[in-house]
């Protein structure tokens, strides 16, 4: 038989591109042995079941804790993965100096396979100020050596920097190979659910903005966990992927400062505060992966310049601006045909949701009208053609985001014709 040394695929002849992973020149011959009879046996499998509540470790950190209540589960696994250079490494640093404050007794092991310990070392110093007795830094390529440490040891937690730097001998192919990946985290995730400790893997993805395959990873893990960030405003966002015993409807928001990553409590603060009070700028509330945040909308009108009034979008598709400015001349008698609309919402974000139909249309009506309001109203609401307004997705979760404001309130309203007359 023949072997593909990167994925695993068998053949019984020699192929020159593997059909599974189109790698060239991969198939090597391995022998088979000689053919043995199986005989059918049948076995009392004898179990013993104990009944235990799996320890937890929480964390004292208030944006964790608000996502997560138990971050940390024993013999749970979990792949964290974007990006190189986006600070998952960092991060998980903060959440074990974060756990260890409130479980001071934690033994936890490090092994890093692209690094020396001295890095590691120095990074601790950096995000957190000091090296912890409690977490052992090892440097190691070798899979079965780590597993066999898992088991000899009584470690809580081990973390993997990261999966694809380790390869075991149990394999001819070589490391980063899609087989060798998926072995690896086969030995690793057997051995930590048998000695029921926490493995934490640290992966990375691919040009396609996925996570580097196999996807095999995603299924035998318990929780996936993407690090993604904005460029421009320097988030980092942990979302949720997948989680098979909790909710992935929340979003974790941190901000990439000198040092390490700080948890951003005050976001709402920050848009209230970069805010101005003028006509034409309205508050409204985005839901990301679940989580309420409140977002600004700017909207400037100007007079047209060419034979065609411009409609200029950033943040929100050309298609919905134009159907909202449609509704607002046939039931507000806006004249909007010899005006250009310029629609911006700060970040580099792009909306294509219906969540800011009624946004939108109150920006525009107060640019047009020149009315001056004050930020205490968030509209949320969703524009049928015919003038209605319709609840969007969340919407008592974006009312809840929206409590210290006077939430625009139209439940006695079913029309956008009354709202000029009611609330300006």
């Amino acid at each position: 038989m023949y072997v593909c040394s990167d994925c695993g695929y068998w053949s019984s002849t020699r192929l020159w591109k593997c059909p599974s992973c189109w790698a060239f020149g991969t198939f090597t011959a391995v022998s088979t042995g000689n053919p043995k009879k199986w005989k059918k046996q049948a076995t009392k499998l004898k179990t013993q079941i104990q009944h235990h509540t799996a320890q937890t470790r929480t964390c004292t950190m208030p944006e964790l804790q608000r996502v997560f209540p138990a971050w940390i589960r024993q013999a749970w696994t979990y792949l964290i993965a974007w990006e190189p250079w986006i600070g998952k490494s960092t991060i998980i640093l903060q959440i074990l100096d974060d756990m260890l404050l409130k479980n001071p007794s934690l033994s936890i092991a490090y092994i890093t396979g692209e690094e020396a310990e001295s890095q590691i070392i120095d990074r601790c110093t950096r995000v957190i100020g000091k090296t912890h007795e409690n977490i052992a830094i090892f440097q190691s390529n070798d899979c079965d050596d780590i597993a066999e440490t898992i088991r000899e040891e009584n470690y809580n937690i081990v973390i993997i920097d990261s999966i694809q730097t380790i390869a075991s001998n149990r394999s001819d192919s070589t490391p980063w190979s899609p087989w060798q990946v998926r072995l690896c985290c086969d030995i690793l995730n057997r051995a930590c659910k048998q000695e029921q400790t926490t493995l934490i893997i640290i992966w990375h993805i691919t040009k396609w903005w996925e996570i580097a395959w196999p996807k095999y990873l995603e299924h035998i893990v318990d929780v996936v966990l993407y690090l993604e960030w904005e460029q421009y405003w320097n988030f980092r966002f942990l979302r949720f992927r997948k989680n098979r015993f909790w909710s992935t409807n929340e979003v974790w928001i941190f901000e990439m400062n000198t040092w390490w990553l700080q948890p951003v409590y005050n976001l709402k603060e920050r848009v209230i505060e970069q805010s101005k009070h003028t006509n034409g700028s309205v508050l409204t509330v985005w839901i990301d992966n679940g989580r309420a945040v409140l977002i600004q909308l700017e909207v400037l009108l100007n007079k047209m310049a060419w034979k065609y009034p411009l409609r200029v979008a950033q943040g929100i598709e050309n298609a919905r601006l134009t159907l909202i400015i449609a509704i607002l001349e046939k039931y507000l008698g806006l004249k909007l045909q010899f005006i250009d609309v310029y629609i911006n919402i700060p970040g580099e974000f792009t909306f294509r949701d219906s969540w800011l139909d009624l946004a939108v249309a109150a920006a525009i009506y107060l640019q047009y009208k020149k009315i001056e309001q004050h930020f205490s109203f968030v509209y949320v609401w969703e524009l049928w053609l015919w003038g209605q307004l319709i609840k969007t997705k969340f919407h008592q979760k974006r009312l809840t985001e929206a409590t210290w404001f006077s939430v625009v309130d139209v439940s006695t309203i079913w029309s956008i014709k009354k709202l000029p007359e009611i609330y300006w």
